[in-house]
Parts: C-alpha cells; sequence; structure tokens
C-alpha cells in the first residue's frame, strides 16, 4: 500500500498528461502552409500544446517508477496550496476545452486575463495587470501573427 501512496502524484500527473494530450491533439491546424515539412508542423497552433502534454505524462511516469523504487515520496500540501493546484487545473482545462470549441485566439485572451489576475492579485494594482495583458495580447495574438502573415483561428 505503501508503494501505492508514493506513486499517487505520478499517477495524478500522468493521467493529466493524457487529458491534456487528448486535448491539444483536437487542435485545429493552422491553414498557412510551408514548403518545408518540419516547418509546417513547427508553425501549427497545436505543435506547442502537444509537446507540453508530452512532456508532463512522461514527467508522470517518471514520478511513478520513482515513487515505486522508493526514491519519491508524497508531497505534503497545505489547504491553501491544494486550492490554488486545483484553479490551475481547471483554468487549464477550460482553456484547452475553449480552444477545442472556440477557436485559439478569444480562449487565449480569456485565459491570459484570468490568469494574471489570480496569480498577481494583492502583489500589483489591477490596473496595472490589465496593462500587461493588453501589452501581451495585443503583441502575442495580433501584432505578431499580422506581422508574419499567421492567420489565427
Amino acid at each position: 500500500m505503501s508503494k501505492l501512496k508514493n506513486c499517487i502524484e505520478g499517477i495524478i500527473i500522468t493521467a493529466l498528461g493524457v487529458l491534456f494530450l487528448f486535448f491539444a491533439l483536437g487542435v485545429r491546424n493552422n491553414p498557412v502552409p510551408y514548403e518545408i515539412p518540419w516547418v509546417n508542423d513547427v508553425a501549427q497552433a497545436k505543435f506547442l500544446p502537444i509537446v507540453m502534454a508530452t512532456m508532463v505524462t512522461i514527467l508522470g511516469v517518471v514520478a511513478i517508477v520513482q515513487g515505486l523504487r522508493g526514491k519519491m515520496t508524497p508531497a505534503k500540501y497545505t489547504k491553501e496550496e491544494g486550492k490554488r493546484l486545483g484553479i490551475v487545473l481547471l483554468l487549464t482545462v477550460a482553456y484547452l476545452l475553449g480552444i477545442n470549441y472556440f477557436g485559439f485566439r478569444w480562449p487565449t485572451v480569456i485565459f491570459s486575463v484570468v490568469a494574471t489576475l489570480y496569480f498577481n492579485w494583492g502583489k500589483r494594482p489591477w490596473w496595472q495587470m490589465l496593462i500587461i495583458c493588453a501589452i501581451y495580447i495585443g503583441v502575442g495574438l495580433f501584432g505578431l501573427p499580422k506581422l508574419i502573415g499567421l492567420r489565427l483561428v
């Protein structure tokens, strides 16, 4: 039973990685073809989410193996850390679902604003956080794609 206890975090991380990979594979391709095949693959909107989900899955498997070998014990979380973790997971799942159903741009705008406000609330004035979000959204989602001719859906 203690080996299972040591592996529970790895099991959860692996399950979440597989779930995120499932959602990432559902992201639509950009309609921008490139002549060089590997550039076309890397330029797709789902490339980075697939890489990140794969990394999370691999880290989960590593945590399971370390738990089975007794090299990792479960972390102790405070109630506040558990709440924060739950909120981050819900935000991430909502973001990935939003991308699948509503396209990339607007779920990214909403996620950026909500995440920035949540992680920095009380550390900076709210208006500074909104300015930072506006700059990020303006440059990252509108300026750069327009500059390179990338059409985000």
